[in-house]
């Protein structure tokens, strides 16, 4: 699951990243920008979370 989510927003976040260098400068731009950023965000929280359950599955 975590796996998942981690490609979808890393494919989200290089589509966004795509959209605002095709921007001519206007508010979409800085919105393309700001949404990739989360998404990246979103993508560094699912590998955590995954290394988290990781961790303490194979610690018991």
């Amino acid at each position: 699951m975590t796996n998942r989510v981690k490609q979808i927003s890393v494919g989200v976040a290089i589509a966004l990243a795509a959209l605002a260098i095709l921007a001519d400068g206007s508010w979409i731009q800085v919105g393309a920008v700001l949404a990739s950023l989360a998404a990246v965000g979103i993508a560094v929280g699912a590998e955590k979370l995954k290394t988290h359950f990781e961790r303490s599955y194979t610690r018991h």
